[in-house]
């Protein structure tokens, strides 16, 4: 079950395909269902991003807040403590910063509510994750990520992820699946062989790209301010593989393959967080004959579905389900609906 393969982890990241794809309400259940089935690790929570508050900054809806229980331990700005209703024991004020302050450890004395506004990048998390592990070397880690922040499942900051999708992806329910399908798919992808991960993760930090053929090429160029044609006349026909360091983005490719057949040949991401490929320009890239690859894997452990959106619109929860249950073989799951609301 979902929540059993939760609780044997020591870190998890909950990533959202959009605002309002219930990571909050997926996180309320892990920490609820966790509760009934009498864990006795202790929550360590985080967020990339702020949640928990009672109504989003952006569409001013309700949202749901953050349930934990005593004993809960917290990173968030300090500005937020006040903001929940839980008794404090403050463990270590950090320089580590955020969109709102410096982040603040805690540990919660009650249960209660809380809000978290957690640090503004992934090295943050990943220093407030090592803070967590001296406090309780036995924690489960969990980073809530913010919207277009999937990059918090990467890094790793975590030993897998839970996708968190729902009405507010799109208005088409057909498209939404199609576009949540695609990032497991993305998530889903092979690493490459350990020779080349480590002949990478050895480069020096200004070899943004790395090609491997009869020769290795180590490219000081970041891939946002190079040209593809530039790349391409560094290529030579024995080139099988191209690595990139930073973010893999579909005009690359489709800029590389203007000047050089890509057929047979993979291009590798650091991780699934780092592509920024959608499901049609990646389905035309399969059909180029291109291969893709990362360095390391990130598995997503199951899917969260929210089938309401505070536009309007609504999808039948069920239906829902069911069409991404016939595209993947990870656990999708409506928790109100497990709940009985």
């Amino acid at each position: 079950m979902l929540v059993n393969k939760i609780l044997s982890l020591s870190s998890l990241s909950i990533i959202g395909m959009e605002k309002n794809a219930g990571k909050t309400t997926a996180l309320n259940y892990i920490l609820e269902e966790a509760r009934k089935r009498g864990n006795n690790r202790t929550f360590a929570l985080t967020s990339i991003g702020r949640d928990g508050e009672q109504k989003d900054m952006v569409t001013s809806t309700h949202k749901p807040r953050i349930y934990v229980e005593a004993g809960t331990l917290i990173a968030t700005a300090k500005d937020m403590i006040k903001r929940g209703d839980v008794t404090k024991e403050i463990i270590e004020s950090t320089d580590i910063t955020s969109a709102i302050g410096n982040i603040v450890l805690f540990r919660a004395l009650s249960d209660g509510y809380v809000e978290i506004a957690g640090p503004s990048s992934v090295s943050g998390s990943a220093k407030v994750k090592d803070l967590f592990f001296n406090v309780d070397p036995d924690c489960i880690f969990i980073v809530d990520g913010a919207l277009s922040r999937k990059s918090t499942a990467g890094h790793f900051l975590s030993d897998a992820a839970l996708l968190a999708t729902g009405a507010s992806v799109g208005r088409n329910i057909y498209n939404v699946v199609e576009k949540t399908v695609h990032v497991v798919n993305l998530f889903a992808l092979k690493k490459v062989s350990e020779n080349i991960r480590k002949i990478v993760n050895n480069t020096a930090e200004d070899e943004h790209i790395v090609l491997f053929g009869d020769k290795i090429k180590k490219v000081k160029t970041k891939v946002a301010f190079s040209t593809a044609k530039e790349l391409s006349e560094i290529m030579d026909d024995s080139i099988h593989t191209i690595c990139i360091k930073g973010a893999l983005t579909q005009k690359f490719v489709f800029d590389l393959s203007t000047y050089v057949d890509l057929k047979g040949r993979t291009i590798v991401a650091q991780d699934a967080t780092r592509i920024i490929i959608d499901h049609k320009s990646y389905a035309k890239f399969k059909m180029m004959g291109i291969h893709f690859a990362v360095l390391d894997e990130i598995e997503i452990i199951g899917i969260t579905i929210n089938p309401f959106s505070p536009r309007g619109t609504d999808f039948d929860s069920s239906k829902f389900e069911h069409m991404l249950k016939e595209h993947v073989s990870i656990p999708v799951i409506d928790v109100l609906r497990e709940k009985g609301c």
